[in-house]
């Protein structure tokens, strides 16, 4: 196939003739707007996890496409991270929904159940009970994107790079010998981009009681339930939040539930990897896949 060294997968896509939609998350500095609360006033406007983002963004989300499109064809969805979570939660509570609208699920750092992550920063914070504390303390959002905090860390990584390059290691990526860091400066202004307290509190459950479930009552998703939808699993062998160990687990369980279409480990590849890799060495098997899915 074609060189994708430091092309994104929308670019490619986009100049394979795909209709390439980018979802939007609430929370984030792009999605505050709601028709009743205001997130600077209304601790109702927080009140989600991952679990409403599959339960109901997601749907609304693909509704729209198709309005727009005013097509009803079937969608490939690319989930990285947290928004792969979503998914998998939603297809087990609206399984039905799902296998209606989507041909496959391709899953880059898939993250479900999170007992092996080895963030030093993410662990740091679960080992204090941060999570816990902001809870206690009605904090409900986390990591709202600032200008004054965008510029600090521009600051850091262009003046002082050991810190930059010490933060991704420590976040996320073991090894950062295929990432590109000028692209993880541009990537910085817009990360962190501000999420509910709901939603960490959500992955820390998953590392505390080594589950992949409901917030607080802990029912657990049940991929008994997902129905006839495709899954491709990425996953980089240098990624610190979604290990190989956790997402061999996951692919014993999609095997077991005739989901699992594709598994692969990538070296070199953590798990900002998907987004700042200079050699892309995942891009070929995602379009493999796209066409597979979609054809």
């Amino acid at each position: 196939m074609a060189n994708h060294e430091k092309k994104s997968l929308a670019f490619i896509l986009a100049n394979l003739g795909y209709d390439v939609w980018l979802g939007n998350n609430r929370g984030n500095k792009h999605s505050r707007a709601h028709l009743k609360y205001n997130p600077n006033k209304d601790k109702e406007f927080w009140n989600y996890s991952f679990h409403e983002m599959g339960l109901y963004d997601l749907p609304a989300m693909i509704k729209l496409i198709q309005e727009t499109t005013n097509s009803d064809k079937k969608i490939t969805y690319i989930g990285h991270s947290q928004g792969t979570a979503q998914l998998f939660a939603g297809m087990t509570l609206l399984p039905e929904f799902y296998e209606s609208k989507i041909n496959g699920f391709i899953a880059l750092g898939p993250v479900t159940n999170l007992r092996n992550a080895n963030s030093t920063f993410l662990k740091s914070l679960i080992d204090f009970r941060l999570d816990l504390l902001f809870s206690k303390l009605g904090i409900n959002e986390m990591f709202r994107n600032t200008q004054s905090v965008t510029y600090i860390e521009k600051l850091l990584c262009t003046k002082i790079g050991f810190l930059c390059t010490g933060l991704l290691q420590n976040i996320s990526d073991f090894d950062i010998k295929d990432d590109d860091l000028d692209r993880f400066i541009v990537f910085l202004a817009h990360f962190p981009s501000g999420s509910s307290v709901n939603t960490f509190l959500h992955f820390a459950q998953s590392i505390r009681y080594n589950n992949f479930a409901t917030l607080k009552e802990m029912v657990p998703y049940d991929f008994t339930k997902a129905k006839n939808i495709p899954i491709a699993l990425f996953v980089g062998m240098n990624d610190r939040l979604a290990t190989v160990a956790d997402n061999r687990n996951l692919k014993v369980i999609l095997e077991k539930n005739n989901l699992l279409n594709f598994y692969r480990e990538y070296e070199n590849t953590g798990h900002l990897s998907f987004f700042i890799s200079i050699s892309n060495i995942f891009m070929d098997d995602i379009i493999r896949k796209v066409l597979e899915f979609s054809s």
